[in-house]
């Protein structure tokens, strides 16, 4: 489950920095010792001239992944 979560996050952009540190809580609670989760969030919906809107998440997409024990 932590890989399926880990590549979902980093992979994705969070549509704001509370959505990000809201995840980043749990994630630090649930695995205090990893490291390699990378949360990024986006200022805009663009990022280098290109659209992000297909890559951006809630706290809640993620949320979904862990109660769903990485099955969603």
């Amino acid at each position: 489950m932590k890989e399926k979560i880990k590549e979902y996050i980093n992979t994705h952009m969070f549509r704001s920095r509370r959505h990000a540190y809201a995840v980043r809580a749990v994630i630090l609670d649930l695995y205090p010792e990893d490291k390699e989760f990378h949360f990024k969030w986006a200022f805009d919906t663009k990022h280098n001239g290109k659209s992000v809107e297909e890559e951006l998440i809630t706290a809640n997409d993620v949320l979904k992944i862990i109660d769903n024990d990485g099955k969603a």
